[in-house]
This record gives C-alpha cells, sequence and structure tokens, in this order.
C-alpha cells in the first residue's frame, strides 16, 4: 500500500537562455548594437505533483530581466580610446501553484483492500488525531464514490456486462432517465436486495416484498401503516389512487394501470422514485442509507455498482466516423489547434503543443481511440479531468490521452473497446474553453518531456 500511495513528481524543461549584445563606442561616437545572440540554458522545473490526496500544479510565467551593461576599453588609438560595451539580459520564470483535493486514488487502494465507509472513517480519525489534515470523508460523501462520476441519460447503447442480467436493462435506463438516479445503481440495488430475482420467495424476515424488497406501508403510504411497515391485508396496494391517497412510492411504470411490487418494471422505477425522492442528486450516500437504515449497505450497493459501472461498455449514439489504420478519432468535433509549436494561451511563451484539439459546443461524447487498458483517470490543474489508455497496436506500445473533460467514465485498470464512452468534452483544467486535448505516444507513455508524442493527425483522418 506504501508503494501505491508515494507521490509521483513530473518536470519540464525551460529555458533560462541569456541574450547579449554589443557596441563599440570611439569617444562618444557609439555604433548600433550588434544582433541579439541567444545562449540556451535548459532547466528543469518541477510541474506537478500527484499526491494520494490530491495534487499540486506549479504553472510558470516568463519574463526577462532588465538589460546590465559592462564596458572595456580594449585599445587607446591617437583618435581616442575604443570601448566595448556589452549588455546581457536572462529569461526567468515566476512560479504559481494550485492544490486541489481528490481522494479518487487513495479511495481505490482501500476499496482493493475491502474496507467500509466505518473503516474509512476510523482512518481519518486516526490521521486527525495524529495532527494531520484530511477531508476524505467529505469528499466520498460528495462524490459517492464512483470513479470519474456517472452520466444520467447517457444518449448511446450501454452494453451491460456479464454479471447484469440483459433483460432488466431496459428498467435501470428507462428509470435513470425517469428519475435521474444511475442505472447500475438500482442494478445494484436489485442484485443486493433479490439476486436479480433469484431469491426463492422475495420475502424477507421483515416482511419486505418484491423485486427490490419494499414494505407494503413504503410502498403504498404509511399511513396505513399498522405496526412493523405493514398494511391490512384487504388494502389493495397497487391501486394508484390507495398510493396517491397514502402518499406511497409505488410506480406503475408499465402502464397496466396498477403499481405492483411483484412486477419488475413498476419495482425498479420505485426504487429510483424512492432514492430520488430521498436526495440523490444531492448526496447519493445518504439516500442509499436511506433505502436500508444500514451503513454496510450502502458499502455493498455502492461497490457492486461500480463494478457494474465499469463491466458496461458505452456506445455513444451519434458514432465517431474517421478512423486511421488502427485509430478511431475520438470524437465529432473540429479541429480548433494542431500538433506542433505554438504560442501558448495561457503560459504566453512558444511551446510544443503535443497534441491535438478538437472544439465543439453542447455535451459532446469522447470517446476511447482503439482497444487498451486505463493507465490513468485522474484530475489535475492542467489536464483537469483526463484518461490515458494503454494499446499494443501491430505489435508496438501506444498511449492516447484525452484531456480537459467535465468528467470520466473509467477508472485505472480497466478494459476498454474502441469507440467506448469515456466522458463527456469539457474546460477542466488549464483551459480557456471547452474542446478535446488529445494526444498519441508511440512507444513511450506520457512524460513531462512529451518525448514520445506525435501528430495524431498522421495516425487519423481529421
Amino acid at each position: 500500500m506504501a508503494e501505491d500511495l508515494a507521490p509521483t513528481f513530473t518536470y519540464e524543461k525551460f529555458n533560462e537562455y541569456t541574450e547579449s549584445q554589443t557596441q563599440e563606442c570611439i569617444e562618444n561616437d557609439c555604433e548600433e548594437w550588434t544582433d541579439i545572440e541567444k545562449q540556451n540554458n535548459f532547466v528543469q522545473k518541477l510541474t506537478l505533483v500527484d499526491f494520494w490526496s490530491g495534487q499540486t500544479q506549479f504553472d510558470y510565467e516568463s519574463y526577462k530581466t532588465s538589460w546590465e551593461v559592462k564596458e572595456e576599453t580594449k585599445v587607446t588609438r591617437k583618435d581616442g580610446a575604443v570601448k566595448t560595451k556589452t549588455r546581457i539580459r536572462k529569461q526567468k520564470f515566476r512560479s504559481t501553484e494550485n492544490t486541489t483535493s481528490d481522494y479518487f486514488t487513495f479511495d481505490q487502494i482501500l476499496n482493493s483492500h475491502d474496507l467500509g465507509l466505518n473503516d474509512k472513517r476510523l482512518i481519518q480519525e486516526n490521521f486527525l488525531i495524529a495532527g494531520g489534515e484530511m477531508n476524505y470523508i467529505s469528499w466520498l460523501e460528495g462524490n459517492a464514490g464512483f470513479g470519474g462520476g456517472s452520466f444520467p441519460g447517457f444518449n448511446g447503447v450501454i452494453i451491460p456486462g456479464s454479471n447484469i442480467p440483459a433483460e432488466y436493462m431496459e428498467h435501470y435506463l428507462s428509470a435513470e432517465k425517469e428519475y435521474g438516479v444511475d442505472w447500475f445503481v438500482l442494478a445494484s440495488l436489485h442484485f443486493v436486495e433479490t439476486g436479480f430475482s433469484t431469491h426463492p420467495t422475495m420475502v424477507s424476515s421483515v416482511g419486505a416484498i418484491g423485486h427490490v424488497q419494499f414494505l407494503p406501508a413504503s410502498w403504498a403510504g404509511w399511513k396505513y401503516d399498522i405496526g412493523g411497515g405493514s398494511v391490512p391485508a384487504s388494502l389493495d396496494i397497487t391501486n394508484l389512487s390507495v398510493i396517491k391517497g397514502g402518499g406511497g412510492y409505488g410506480v406503475d411504470a408499465n402502464g397496466d394501470g396498477k403499481a405492483d411490487p411483484w412486477d419488475v418494471a413498476d419495482a425498479i422505477h420505485t426504487a429510483a422514485n424512492y432514492l430520488s425522492k430521498s436526495g440523490y442528486s444531492k448526496d447519493k450516500r445518504k439516500a442509499i442509507f436511506n433505502y436500508n437504515r444500514a451503513d454496510w449497505y450502502v458499502e455493498k450497493v455502492m461497490n457492486n455498482a461500480q463494478k457494474f459501472k465499469d463491466a458496461a461498455v458505452y456506445k455513444p449514439a451519434d458514432g465517431v466516423p474517421a478512423y486511421g489504420e488502427n485509430l478511431m478519432r475520438p470524437t465529432q468535433a473540429s479541429v480548433s489547434s494542431s500538433y506542433g509549436m505554438r504560442f501558448h494561451p495561457i503560459h504566453h511563451e512558444m511551446r510544443l503543443h503535443s497534441g491535438i484539439d478538437l472544439a465543439a459546443v453542447g455535451k459532446v461524447p469522447i470517446v476511447a481511440s482503439a482497444d487498451g487498458v486505463v493507465a490513468r483517470s485522474k484530475y489535475n490543474g492542467a489536464l483537469g479531468h483526463h484518461v490515458m489508455i494503454d494499446h499494443s497496436i501491430n505489435g508496438q506500445y501506444v498511449q492516447t490521452v484525452y484531456g480537459h473533460m467535465r468528467g470520466r467514465n473509467v477508472r485505472v485498470g480497466q478494459t476498454v473497446s474502441q469507440g467506448e464512452f469515456l466522458g463527456f468534452m469539457g474546460s477542466t483544467g488549464s483551459s480557456t474553453a471547452q474542446h478535446l486535448h488529445f494526444e498519441i505516444h508511440v512507444g513511450g507513455s506520457y512524460n513531462g518531456a512529451r518525448s514520445f508524442s506525435v501528430d495524431p493527425a498522421k495516425y487519423i483522418n481529421f
């Protein structure tokens, strides 16, 4: 674990060059200064530190020192002394730093050791007692712990992994669209409650019933409760007027005129309705806690939801038409900046633009350019929300980079297929407008010097 938590450091080269000119003068008669001579001096500067609780980005702004003039008398002639003036100035850099908290990597490591929420709280409490600073639990509760975020209402085809019965996907997705509750959370509830409706009776020891285990009083309304969540046997809990009158959560999803906890469509939509009214959009963990009133239950649902999310393949509806020989275009957008040296819009100096920028407005999907394994999925101040994918193409190592996204739909170690959804185009990190910064590295991975970067336009038809 200690090795996994060790910080990583990124360095880039900066040119602290020296400029010089000379001038000869006889008495007060001086020639023009000579052309500027430039002597390069490349130095390594720290640009990014990734650590267990976030990242610190160092930005550098260049400036030039004032001219320093030195005089030297070289020759004395009868018409006067010949003086040589030399003046020099240097390019220097002012640094600023920005630290962003992000406990995603830390949370992944703890999850790999099967630690639950109480374990995580204990870790934070011990860390605080030892004098450290940590906001991990607040981050966890605010982000729900889903790697890279979630995308309710995804416009495209979602192919579930083999761990989810495909026949239920239409109900998860339609409920997600209606109530804004992530489909993989609904799938997880369904799995945790009844093993995807394989429980022999689908009746719990406390009287909860149906595919997602609702107490009859929760389904129809607590005004009908006669104790322990039960209702009178004569009460028709599928009657929509009864549910409305009791303030229940039951939903008629299939349009047959009744809300039946034994109908899978009605049950899943009712679960989504309950989570939505429990504040899912603001605090996912709290909403899930309300479903069963237990921390262990929240962790079980969350962990399985993450597994279901990771195992699914997302294919955007619009498609991405342009292919190279082995790589496909990562999004539908126009090229706004090509690969090569350019004047940096933020740092205000000439730098290598080690990728290509693709710009569009609206909710624009980003997809994997080829089959591969996610090497990085995180946020930092430079690339914002970004993903890096390792590929093997014709026996050669290739890495693709996708920067400045709104969020991330994949996590480290996840296998992705060509055209699989990674996230939406955004303007996070060091960015001036919405776009995708896309890089290709051949024979090596992304590094501060971008030493393996190549022009994407040589590999993909843009």
